[in-house]
Formats: structure tokens, C-alpha cells, sequence
């Protein structure tokens, strides 16, 4: 069994959409907003948030087994780019395991490859938004943590609210 980290670019877009669709097919809640499973609104996610990650050959990384596209990984630098900042940091941005391989470690694989190559440019400091209820990616995101010897700390809770 062939597999393999590899950093993505636009000749794995229609494979990414693919991923995308299934998470959204599986109810994973990719999105803050509650974006239905259909062909469109995966083609958009991956306009607004896979793309611009490979437009700025920023850290954007797959997950293949024998050549099928299995989960993706990004993290975002252009906030050093756009601001002048007191220290370079990382934004994780997208996580996301096929349904149908989940529980075999690759997030931590992924998260672990991302993580190194910042620590190797310069950015000791990154900032992930995971939902409470996303019991996994807390879990996998302390491991991985641990596992570098980093230390984390809760900065911030997102607060949703409805009108009625």
C-alpha cells in the first residue's frame, strides 16, 4: 500500500472537491455556517477555503493512499504577510479525514508534517479554531501538541447565537 504526504496544488482540485462533498455528505461540520451536502456548495468551499491556500503556496497538504486523496490539511501564513506582527504565527484553517478512514491517525500525521515545516520557517506559534463538540480533532490537536513538546492554551470561545 502506497502512501504519502504531499503538498497540494490546482491538479488536485476536482479530488479535493470529491473529499469535500463526501465530509459534507457525512455531516461533518466543515463550515461555521451549516452548508448543505451538494456538488455546489463543495465546489465553493474549496473556492473560499482550499484555494486561496494554493494560490499562496501556503501549507496545504494531502493525504494519499495509493493515489486517492484521502484528507487535507491546511494552515495559513498570510497574516504575516498582511500585518506587522510581534511574532510570525500559523492559522489552521482546514482539517478534513474521508469518513471511511478516520481513527487510523492520519489528521495527527498531517498536523505533525504541517507543524515541522512551520517550526522549520520560523513560526513557533499557531491558532486553531476547533468546534467543543468535535470531541476527535480536540483530541488528535492535544496529541499532536504533546507529541512536539508544545503547550497550548484556550485564548478565545465563539459565542453563536440565534434570533427568534
Amino acid at each position: 500500500m502506497n502512501k504519502e504526504i504531499i503538498k497540494l496544488d490546482f491538479s488536485f482540485q476536482d479530488k479535493i472537491i470529491t473529499l469535500i462533498l463526501k465530509c459534507l455528505k457525512n455531516k461533518d461540520d466543515i463550515s461555521a455556517a451549516k452548508i448543505l451536502p451538494t456538488k455546489k456548495n463543495a465546489e465553493n468551499f474549496y473556492q473560499l477555503e482550499i484555494f486561496p491556500h494554493i494560490f499562496s503556496e501556503d501549507y496545504c497538504f494531502g493525504y494519499l493512499i495509493n493515489n486517492k486523496l484521502i484528507a487535507i490539511s491546511c494552515c495559513s501564513t498570510q497574516i504575516n504577510n498582511q500585518y506587522e506582527c510581534r511574532e510570525k504565527v500559523g492559522i489552521g484553517v482546514v482539517d478534513m479525514v474521508d469518513p471511511d478512514y478516520r481513527r487510523l491517525g492520519v489528521s495527527k500525521l498531517l498536523r505533525k508534517h504541517i507543524a515541522n515545516k512551520l517550526k522549520n520557517n520560523g513560526i513557533n506559534k499557531v491558532y486553531l479554531e476547533i468546534k467543543t463538540q468535535n470531541q476527535a480533532s480536540l483530541f488528535c490537536a492535544s496529541k499532536v501538541i504533546k507529541e512536539l513538546q508544545g503547550k497550548s492554551n484556550l485564548h478565545s470561545y465563539r459565542i453563536e447565537y440565534n434570533y427568534d
